[in-house]
């Protein structure tokens, strides 16, 4: 069984790309993620977010995340990304649990820079 929601915050904002990864269209609605910051790993050239109190990612909740679209999407992200449980909040204030993709390694590389959360 799986939460059946999974926090975007980079390329799997794109519904195009989140069709052609799983085969079909998820419902997806704005959300917030809190106490992480985005940035852009230049060594992979794709954001990732890091903890970090005060801060807050805006993103995309994807919803109808079954086992075969998570499969999918494991296999997307790759080795450089593994798969959390997060508390979002969505734009009517709702708190969820959902998954989210975090970088493999716990640190954040050197030649990041901040990126935008929107």
């Amino acid at each position: 069984m799986t939460l059946g929601r999974l926090f975007v915050y980079g390329t799997l904002r794109d519904a195009a790309r989140v069709r052609r990864v799983v085969g079909r269209a998820l419902p997806s609605r704005p959300a917030v993620l809190e106490g992480y910051r985005r940035v852009l790993d230049r060594s992979i050239g794709y954001p990732v977010v890091h903890p970090q109190a005060g801060s807050r990612v805006d993103g995309q909740l994807l919803a109808e995340v079954d086992a075969d679209a998570l499969a999918a999407l494991d296999a997307y992200e790759g080795h450089r990304y593994r798969r959390v449980v997060v508390r979002v909040h969505t734009h009517d204030a709702r708190a969820v649990t959902a998954y989210l993709y975090i970088p493999s390694t716990p640190r954040a590389p050197r030649g990041q820079t901040r990126g935008s959360t929107a």
